[in-house]
């Protein structure tokens, strides 16, 4: 007995040999899937004007788009530095109420008031190696026990998220605030 090792298109070959119905199938089946392929479109000038003015135009926001991300990583780059609290971050930021930061921060979930008086924050678990961190310090009070005090100090990313709130308009602004967005001192002296 011989035994014989076939591939599909082998067994398609052999049974359309043998089955003229079967061959039939396949030639409709062919001719029905030539039928579906699309000729090229012949596009008229005005079209090929048009897809032209489209995609520079797209060119042209996506450039802006670029442009506006340079100036904000820029912004960044001359405002964050590794280590600062999000007063000191916000201090940099034109017409924000850095008093007010704090609280604010406290209804978002960044931070959490550990303390009666209500002037000891701490990172809340939202915020926590997102958008902050914190640094801590052992104190050591004349004749009292030591304890450690905690600082919230911005990550990276939380900065930039914070910029981001303030480009939007909704951190806690000065009353006495011109509306510029910028934290270049000679900008805003010149305005």
């Amino acid at each position: 007995m011989t035994v014989y090792l076939v591939n599909k298109r082998d067994s398609f070959i052999i049974v359309a040999q043998l089955s003229p119905e079967f061959t039939a199938a396949l030639v409709d089946r062919w001719q029905e899937l030539e039928a579906q392929v699309v000729s090229p479109q012949q596009l008229t000038t005005l079209e090929i004007l048009n897809i032209a003015m489209e995609s520079e135009m797209a060119r042209l926001m996506l450039t802006a788009q670029v442009e506006q991300q340079a100036t904000k990583i820029h912004s960044l780059e001359n405002l964050f530095k590794e280590g600062m609290t999000h007063t000191q971050f916000c201090k940099g930021l034109n017409g924000v109420n850095v008093m007010q930061v704090g609280n604010y921060l406290e209804a978002r979930s960044w931070l959490y008031n550990e303390s009666k008086s209500g002037t000891r924050h701490r990172v809340g678990s939202y915020a926590r190696d997102k958008y902050m961190t914190e640094h801590q310090v052992e104190v050591t009070p004349h004749g009292k026990a030591p304890f450690i005090s905690y600082t919230p100090v911005l990550l990276k990313k939380g900065a930039a998220r914070l910029y981001d709130l303030y480009l939007a308009g909704e951190l806690p602004m000065k009353k006495t605030w011109d509306g510029l967005f910028t934290h270049d001192k000679a900008v805003r002296g010149a305005a």
